[in-house]
């Protein structure tokens, strides 16, 4: 469809706690927000479809903007019709899906790991172990014993992986320690069987990708991507991100129940939410020169961070710290005495306990008191900040700023996500973003209050 054509898009958003609906429509020649729907997300039990969740914000959505969405049949009804009925173009992201579980393995922990652990970090993804030639990781800056091939086949088989993604030597560089680990982990698949069978990312040596094809056979699936570090002081992740990506988007993405139904509404591809929201901080700043941009969406289940300047953007998401589903997560990484230094009374341990408990079990839950909701924002202040420092570690010298233990000037900074968004006042959120963010210089703050982030981000894929 010609983009001139384009008169409404609709953009759906599938989260783990809650699913968005957005109509973004052109009136009197400029493109505006129309109105939004939203439900409770639909993917666990008794429901067990993602659809159940979209249907209910797409009603939602129809009797606000007065528009017919679907047809007869629960199909979404394009192109847009002459009355203004239904939509031109449909868009989706997607982060309900479960993190993909990978294992890393590599030669160095300091050089090829680690430009493998910046790709991870910037989809949903959950490392299970580090596995490296040395050893699985360091104690106080030292490397464990050797591992052997028994060794790192018993960890690759005890984790059970989605993907097990494989890094090692420079361009024409090592070989043979890169292939000894190659040898590990075609072994572990055959082991583990057709129905725990993890795929593997290949991102090391470039000369080696038809050896190791050989290698891995059978056994298991391979991708290959760039080599994270063609030489020694040149990090190339980028085609390693768009692999893994991938995966999480074929290997969850798609395995959520009713997902194959939903897919069918678009042409387009389905983004995972934080990557729609990197598009727009990446545009926003092209706009700005001299700052950077910096946006951070504090989920129920997973938290996301991107920073960038003049186009180039860093992707960092927390799969395991969240407002609502991972709360315990955060409570358990920043200490009780965390929580409680933002708290204006004094609280005890089974109270932030209880509030704990009430967000896992109904994320979108009402706080009943100023206590339980001054619990909740606090919660989300370490949420922010965990994200935070752990985005920072991977910033780039052109974000790194004047200060080194202060962030760099930054405008705007954008928060989102629900502790944020449907705080009772504006003014909790900014000071929640001031708190866990520490902004210095003079910026602007805005708050997303409607999800339009990443509705925008995968808005653009029809209409830049």
């Amino acid at each position: 469809m010609a983009e001139t054509h384009i008169e409404s898009i609709l953009a759906i958003d599938v989260g783990a706690v809650s699913t968005k609906a957005l109509l973004v429509a052109r009136i009197e020649g400029a493109y505006r927000f129309v109105g939004r729907g939203e439900a409770p997300s639909t993917v666990e039990p008794p429901w067990l479809d993602v659809i159940a969740g979209v249907d209910h914000a797409l009603e939602h959505l129809a009797a606000v903007t007065r528009r017919s969405l679907l047809d007869e049949h629960g199909h979404l009804i394009t192109p847009e019709r002459p009355d203004g009925k239904v939509v031109d173009v449909g868009v989706i992201t997607v982060s309900a899906a479960g993190p993909l579980k990978l294992v890393l393995v590599g030669l160095s922990p300091d050089v090829s790991v680690s430009s493998l652990q910046h790709a991870a970090a910037s989809t949903y993804t959950q490392v299970a172990d580090v596995l490296t030639r040395r050893g699985a990781g360091s104690v106080d800056g030292q490397p464990i014993q050797r591992l052997t091939e028994e060794d790192r086949v018993r960890r690759i088989y005890r984790a059970r992986p989605d993907v097990v993604c494989i890094v090692g030597g420079t361009d024409d560089g090592a070989e043979a320690p890169v292939m000894e680990l190659v040898d590990s982990v075609a072994l572990a698949a055959s082991l583990l069987g057709e129905e725990h069978r993890p795929h593997v990312l290949f991102a090391g040596n470039a000369s080696l990708r038809t050896k190791v094809a050989q290698l891995i056979g059978a056994e298991a699936e391979l991708q290959v991507a760039d080599n994270v570090r063609p030489n020694v002081d040149v990090e190339s992740i980028g085609s390693t991100q768009a692999e893994l990506e991938a995966m999480y988007q074929s290997l969850k993405a798609a395995a959520l129940p009713g997902y194959d139904r939903l897919r069918a509404w678009t042409t387009l591809p389905v983004l995972p939410t934080s990557r729609a929201m990197a598009h727009v901080v990446q545009y926003l700043s092209l706009e700005e020169t001299r700052k950077g941009v910096l946006a951070v969406d504090a989920g129920g289940a997973s938290t996301t961070v991107a920073a960038a300047r003049a186009g180039h953007v860093q992707l960092h998401v927390r799969s395991d710290l969240g407002t609502a589903l991972s709360a315990r997560n955060v409570l358990s990484l920043c200490g009780l005495d965390a929580i409680t230094r933002w708290l204006p009374f004094e609280t005890t341990a089974g109270e932030i306990e209880a509030v704990v408990t009430e967000k896992e079990l109904h994320p979108t839950s009402v706080s009943q008191d100023s206590h339980e909701l001054l619990v909740e924002q606090a919660l989300a202040r370490e949420t922010m900040r965990l994200a935070l420092a752990s985005a920072r570690s991977s910033w780039p010298a052109e974000l790194s700023g004047p200060y080194p233990t202060f962030l760099p000037y930054l405008e705007p900074i954008i928060g989102s996500g629900s502790a944020l968004g449907q705080a009772p006042r504006p003014g909790q959120a900014a000071l929640m973003m001031l708190d866990a963010l520490e902004p210095i210089g003079v910026t602007t703050l805005v708050l997303d209050t409607c999800g339009l982030l990443p509705a925008l981000g995968a808005c653009a894929l029809a209409q830049p």
